[in-house]
């Protein structure tokens, strides 16, 4: 399973002018440091803790169906799922659909929303 993130963040959890405010820092010249330390920690947290602390899009990427039939998706929280695609060797795509949490394959196997941000269409 492969997790690709689409798009940075549009913020940080904590903004320059808080870490600014909490470090009792008055100049502004460290500024371009402060905030790439900002971004390093939040991307420490999220990685030791398995969890997203802002929404953000993600696509994951599987290279066979897990022999259980469930999809347990590497980041959390899910907010929502906006596409699954099944895409088999045959060429031919089975019809998905989403609902109650769980992505639904025609056939009988199924995905479960179980895992952060927001996994995008292709």
């Amino acid at each position: 399973m492969t997790p690709l993130a689409l798009a940075p963040p549009t913020a940080e959890p904590v903004t320059l002018a808080e870490a600014r405010q909490f470090l009792r820092l008055d100049q502004t010249e460290e500024d371009d440091l402060l905030a790439t330390l900002i971004t390093a920690a939040r991307l420490m947290i999220e990685a030791g803790a398995g969890r997203c602390l802002i929404e953000q899009r993600w696509r994951v990427v599987l290279d066979r169906w897990p022999a259980d039939g469930a999809i347990r998706l590497p980041l959390s929280p899910v907010m929502r799922i906006e596409a699954a695609r099944l895409r088999p060797i045959s060429g031919t795509s089975p019809t998905m659909r989403i609902r109650g949490g769980s992505v639904l394959a025609s056939s009988t196997n199924a995905a479960s929303a179980t895992g952060c941000g927001t996994p995008s269409r292709s």
